[in-house]
């Protein structure tokens, strides 16, 4: 069963909903950070001294508060940074990284340069929605993602319908029936059941366009069957490092730019 019209339709609305939703010093540069670069953006081209960085795709996030304080989301990690100053010289500090899963081979290399040149930054400019921190070897842009609304799914119990992997060479996989359902609170909490294993709760964010689910308990208890254990696992990759969605006629479709799984799930009761 091909889903290749599903691919391009949900990755054409989750950019619709992106875009319509609605103690270090350096000279000159003031302690705290610039209001235009507080925002969630999204690395749409990079560079360092080796060359450009094949991104293909890749989501790479950076959220700057209203302090010096920022964080984001690479291939193969979250991250925490502190960012000091204003459009001019800045001051770029890579202070913490969380390793998750890397989707293939390549990209803890690609984390790593991108890190890299994140930390090395020391000009920082802003042009319209874009954003721009580079060196004399290294260029990082990134384009501003608005607050998305999520009132069309918070709420409501949503239960999973298939899954679909696309592979590398284009060619679609359709998982079994994962049995499965998630329910996205308004106080940004959510809960998910899957077959007979216990139920996953946690906290969700918003993250530069996408959802993130935080905090998740209970996700190593043991399920009642390898089946279910193998179901759970399925939905969690879907799910995890942050999903965009679009939404029409009672049905949620879920797409995970990392590692290109797509879900399809149904209004239904948790």
């Amino acid at each position: 069963m091909k889903h290749a019209p599903m691919l391009l339709a949900a990755i054409a609305m989750a950019a619709t909903v992106a875009a319509a939703i609605s103690g270090c010093t350096v000279p000159g540069a003031s302690k705290n950070t610039g209001s235009s670069f507080v925002g969630q953006w999204v690395l749409v081209s990079a560079s360092d001294e080796v060359g450009k960085l094949p991104l293909n795709g890749t989501y790479i996030t950076l959220t700057i508060d209203e302090g010096e304080s920022a964080s984001g989301r690479g291939p193969c990690s979250d991250y925490q940074a502190k960012i000091i100053g204003r459009p001019g010289p800045v001051f770029v500090s890579v202070t913490d990284r969380a390793i998750a899963m890397c989707t293939d081979s390549q990209s803890p290399q690609l984390d790593h340069r991108y890190l890299t040149a994140l930390h090395d930054s020391s000009v920082g400019s802003i042009d319209g929605d874009d954003l721009t921190f580079s060196s004399p070897k290294t260029r990082l842009r990134y384009h501003r993602v608005a607050h998305f609304m999520i009132g069309g799914i918070v709420d409501i119990p949503w239960d999973a319908q298939y899954e679909t992997l696309i592979e590398p060479d284009g060619s679609s996989a359709d998982f079994s029936d994962p049995a499965g359902a998630i329910i996205l609170l308004r106080d940004y909490t959510f809960r998910m059941s899957v077959g007979a294993c216990p139920d996953l709760t946690g906290r969700w964010t918003q993250d530069a366009g996408e959802i993130v689910l935080d905090h998740v308990a209970h996700a190593t208890a043991a399920c009642t069957t390898p089946d279910d254990n193998q179901n759970r696992a399925d939905v969690m990759s879907a799910l995890s490092q942050g999903f965009q969605f679009s939404i029409g006629k009672g049905t949620l479709v879920t797409t995970n730019p990392r590692n290109h799984t797509f879900m399809s799930f149904r209004a239904g009761n948790l």
